[in-house]
């Protein structure tokens, strides 16, 4: 099969009138969904050999009722396949021509054309991109936030959704188009008349896909069903639903109940995506994507994603007047991160990008903030100031119309669930008593957020140290311990101590010609006397359990040194 089929292929699949064709021939056999293979081949005018041949190519892959032996059935996805062969043929094309992705290529092509960027002419290799590459990385910049917060706010969601269902599949999908044109969408055949969808899927092992659809179909309907995203009890709505998020779960799993408080998290972590489609198109299409990594720098340039993930939270908050109900959000982190919380002051380590009223590393914040942050990151608790002053750069700087406005503090630990807080999130409004439990819910799942991305920055950043290293003594893993021989040293240096002793035992003639065989003197191997000390530092065990694994290893290395 030739490549510059394909891209002709592509080329007339985005014709106007190929696609009404091809979609009023889809819809011909829709309605006809799983028949037979003689109405198969009778309405797209084949032969019931033709399509027999073609599946024993691999080309067609029809159900089989009753087993291997049962009656063929084709399922919707393979009458868009016929749809499409017969539209191709027609126009001339051969079997060798048409690759047995076709219906990928349709469905790609059907979205260029729907994102009005027709495929003008077959580009040459060289010349697959103009935009420069300065331009191109600042864009895949602007990207990497978005396709971040989609993708964990989709998992999360459907993790909040499904954490009392841990053994089943489950899926979000969120409708693109407009619902007035589509109806309703009320059970798992009618997605298809969705024309644009982000779908989100979780597996039973908690990992995540996320897609863009231009034609959202499953290949087996049946094996799902289909939900609205609203509080219901046991798959029966407790009320209208507030969005057109949908949510489709494995049809053998329980029957499903949310609360509306959950439901009403999710719903306001969601509306940003409905927001921002064209970014979604941008960051999801068709397409490759540049990569980018933005590994966290205190001293460097601030992490794209978690800007990014500061700007969302003062968005979350709405407005008042116009203006932010949250005026500033950043993240504190402890300067030093190996001396313990109470040596350590905490520093800027992000902030939101409109106001930003605080320098990068600085401590200089008001104290207010200040306290109230390093109280949340001691006490692994939130703490609320609902009436302080208003925000403002610094006390001895403000003015008397600042000092004299009120405002509401809030810090947030970030990762103090299970332990110690590895962050603060501290977000000051202009506004008293600025913070409801429902915000409260909405913050924590932000930080959730921030915090696995900080957590995955500190490791990259940790991997990316002390490279060269690897490079000038790849045998040297751990240079805490460089002083000491390891235990292959150890064996090497006790073999050859053996091997002394052998020697000296042989007459002498035979010594020499062993010790020449060496490169050593009988000298060196005739006469050593071999001494062994070992020390044992005790409860080991009990050190470790109550000051942890570090201290232990740093008291064996003081006992070895």
């Amino acid at each position: 099969m030739d490549e510059r089929s394909t891209q002709y292929i592509m080329m007339h699949l985005q014709k106007e009138d190929v696609q009404a064709r091809i979609l009023q021939n889809i819809q011909k056999g829709r309605d006809e969904a799983a028949v037979t293979i003689s109405r198969a081949a009778k309405l797209f005018d084949f032969t019931e050999n033709k399509l027999r041949d073609w599946e024993e190519q691999g080309f067609l892959t029809p159900l089989r009722s009753g087993g291997a032996q049962g009656r063929r059935l084709y399922p919707l996805n393979e009458l868009d396949k016929l749809a499409i062969i017969r539209e191709l043929i027609n126009d001339g094309y051969t079997r060798s021509d048409i690759p047995p992705n076709i219906n990928e290529i349709w469905r790609t092509a059907y979205s260029l054309r729907r994102q009005t960027v027709p495929l003008q002419a077959i580009p040459a290799p060289s010349s697959l991109s103009d935009e420069p590459i300065d331009q191109r990385l600042e864009k895949a910049r602007d990207e990497m936030f978005w396709r971040y917060y989609a993708s964990q706010v989709l998992r999360l969601s459907l993790m909040l959704i499904c954490e009392e269902m841990s053994d089943t599949d489950a899926g979000l999908i969120l409708p693109l188009c407009e619902s007035a044109d589509i109806g309703p969408i009320e059970n798992i055949n009618d997605i298809a008349k969705l024309s644009e969808a982000l779908l989100c899927r979780l597996d039973k092992n908690r990992s995540s896909q996320v897609l863009l659809s231009s034609y959202p179909t499953f290949q087996v309907p049946s094996d799902y069903r289909l939900l609205p995203l609203t509080a219901m009890t046991e798959d029966q709505p407790d009320e209208a639903p507030g969005d057109a998020t949908l949510i489709f779960l494995d049809r053998r799993s329980r029957r499903l109940s949310l609360s509306a408080k959950v439901v009403k998290t999710i719903q306001s972590l969601l509306r940003p995506l409905y927001d921002e489609k064209a970014m979604l198109r941008q960051c999801f299409g068709v397409g490759m994507r540049d990569v980018v990594s933005s590994p966290m720098d205190i001293a460097g340039d601030e992490d794209v994603v978690l800007t990014g993930l500061v700007d969302m939270v003062v968005r979350l908050g709405g407005q008042i007047d116009e203006q932010p109900r949250w005026r500033f959000c950043y993240i504190l982190t402890p300067q030093n991160s190996h001396l313990p919380l109470h040596q350590n002051i905490l520093v800027v380590r992000v902030r939101n990008s409109k106001q930003p009223p605080y320098k990068l590393g600085s401590p200089a914040i008001p104290p207010d903030e200040y306290s109230a942050s390093i109280e949340a990151l001691e006490s692994s608790h939130i703490i609320y100031f609902p009436k302080t002053l208003g925000p403002g750069p610094a006390i001895s700087y403000r003015k008397q119309e600042e000092q004299e406005s009120l405002g509401s503090i809030l810090a947030i630990p970030i990762g103090g669930e299970d332990g110690l807080a590895i962050a603060v999130l501290c977000i000051k409004a202009s506004q008293v008593h600025a913070f409801s439990e429902v915000d409260l819910r909405i913050l924590r799942i932000m930080c959730k957020m921030i915090e696995e991305r900080i957590r995955i920055s500190y490791v990259q950043q940790q991997i990316g140290q002390k490279l060269s290293e690897v490079i000038e003594q790849p045998d040297l893993v751990n240079s805490f311990f460089e002083k000491f021989f390891s235990k292959n040293d150890f064996f090497k240096d006790f073999e050859g101590l053996l091997t002394g002793i052998y020697v000296s035992d042989l007459p002498s003639d035979e010594q020499q010609d062993s010790a020449e065989s060496r490169s050593v003197s009988t000298e060196e191997i005739v006469g050593n006397v071999v001494s062994f000390i070992a020390l044992d530092v005790d409860k080991q065990s009990s050190i470790a359990n109550i000051y942890g694994d570090l201290v232990a290893k740093n008291l064996c290395r003081e006992v070895g040194l």
